[in-house]
């Protein structure tokens, strides 16, 4: 046991030396810590100032997608800016920086900073002309305010109303009776009121940004694949919120000892991330398969 533990001590040792080497050395190693730091600031200020967890989620998967997008590249990648795009560079994430500390509550601002982060670092590494090296982690960041969108632009009172429609439509498939009328959603004698942050528009701006991001990260040669999947993904949304109204409304009408818990659960922030899990899985699985078929297509 005790030379269990000198070892592990001395792998540590050897870890944060190899880190102290490579941070005072290797100018890639530390433009890469730089924008791990920048990513957790970003996704910080989304979960202190949006109301929404969800967001949080869409903004894990925004860097994380951006990442994946500069995966090839980060084996031989260096840092050559010229002089006015490093002032530049540093201009833009000393001010990203000071706005995410005085950003205000609900501030929308949290919105468009991964955006002004991104471009920072890549003029902190290119200069202005050879910025398309990082087009596709840009067009990711950039697609991060499709959340705040959705509630703006989307028909919100037709997706609740809809969405109503398709759980009733999903209950018939069961021999299940239910009712939709306006907002409410009826099933064994109670029902839930589909207002604006349960219509699913969240949810569905969410999972067009994922879908987004597999088919920049891992693309497939099918033109028509890649359009029927980005499709697919805000459908699949749609889908997931449907059932979550119906669940809502079973829990609800149900005899459970603590449904109201498991009701609270299930509508407030966290139950809105267990459906977001569900589908960006069904999303990403499907996906894969997609990508394996063009595999297997070319094995042929």
């Amino acid at each position: 046991m005790p030379n269990s533990n000198v070892n592990s001590r001395i792998q540590l040792t050897d870890i944060a030396i190899d880190f102290l080497r490579r941070l005072t050395s290797e100018p890639g190693f530390q433009w890469q810590l730089l924008a791990g730091l920048q990513a957790l600031l970003s996704i910080w200020l989304v979960q202190a100032t949006q109301q929404d967890q969800g967001v949080t989620l869409l903004a894990v998967v925004v860097w994380g997608g951006a990442a994946i997008c500069m995966e090839d590249q980060l084996e031989d990648f260096r840092v050559r800016p010229s002089q006015a795009s490093l002032v530049a560079g540093l201009t833009l994430l000393a001010y990203a920086t000071w706005r995410s500390v005085i950003v205000l509550d609900l501030d929308t601002m949290a919105y468009v900073l991964p955006v002004i982060q991104g471009l920072g670092l890549g003029l902190m590494a290119r200069p202005v002309r050879q910025l398309f090296i990082f087009r596709e982690p840009l067009i990711v960041l950039s697609l991060f305010p499709l959340h705040f969108l959705a509630f703006k632009l989307l028909p919100e009172y037709w997706l609740s109303v809809t969405t109503g429609k398709i759980g009733q439509i999903i209950l018939l498939l069961f021999s299940v009776e239910s009712t939709s009328v306006g907002r409410i959603f009826s099933t064994g004698g109670s029902g839930v009121s589909i207002q604006p942050s349960c219509s699913g528009a969240g949810l569905l701006a969410q999972l067009a940004v994922i879908a987004i991001v597999f088919v920049m990260a891992y693309p497939i040669r099918s033109t028509k694949s890649k359009v029927v999947f980005l499709v697919i993904a805000p459908l699949i949304g749609y889908l997931v919120n449907a059932c979550r109204i119906i669940l809502l409304a079973v829990i609800l009408g149900s005899s459970l000892p603590h449904r109201q818990q498991l009701f609270d659960f299930m509508h407030e922030e966290w139950g809105g991330l267990v459906f977001s899990g569900i589908a960006t899985v069904i999303l990403g699985q499907i996906y894969m398969s997609m990508v394996n078929r063009q595999l297997a297509d070319g094995r042929g």
